[in-house]
């Protein structure tokens, strides 16, 4: 397989711009390029947590982290903290009423 070179590239992308602004499709491109953009906010900080689990614990997990379509341990991992913590606040707010 040939390398193409940097001329090639600058006129291969010289073409696509100049269909782009031919067929009118340039402003859509952008204005869908700026949407994309905008809807992937910033994810918050992430923090690197090693643990170790019972087996027993772990299958049961996994188990139901596969039920829910969920396929990968840290997903898993994540849904079953995330839950304990939304059952925690939800205590919390009743004790508060």
């Amino acid at each position: 397989m040939r390398k193409r070179s940097n001329r090639a590239d600058a006129k291969m992308n010289a073409d696509l711009q100049r269909w782009l602004i031919e067929s009118g499709e340039a402003e859509e491109l952008v204005a869908f390029l700026r949407e994309e953009r905008a809807r992937h906010p910033v994810p918050p900080p992430r923090v690197s947590v090693t643990t170790s689990l019972d087996v027993d614990i772990f299958d049961a997990m996994m188990a139901r982290a596969a039920s829910e379509g969920i396929t990968l341990r840290a997903g898993a991992l994540c849904a079953a903290v995330r839950e304990w913590v939304s059952d925690v606040e939800r205590q919390s707010e009743a004790h508060q009423d």
